[in-house]
């Protein structure tokens, strides 16, 4: 497990969420039994100067 310091964590700025729609993620495992999981986004934020190598933003997403 990484730990950072307060400094190293880049600037991120929320950004509203206006729909969403959360489906359920099913697994099913090889004893049979089937895991139906369903993430909630609680919060969106954008990486301030960070760019994927596809020049899209970055975004961090805190979920519960």
């Amino acid at each position: 497990m990484s730990v950072f310091s307060v400094a190293s964590i880049p600037r991120s700025t929320e950004v509203e969420v206006i729909e969403a729609r959360e489906a359920w993620s099913e697994y099913r495992l090889a004893d049979g039994t089937v895991l139906r999981i369903k993430p909630v986004m609680i919060a969106i934020t954008r990486v301030e100067g960070a760019e994927a190598t596809n020049g899209e933003p970055v975004y961090n997403m805190k979920r519960r």
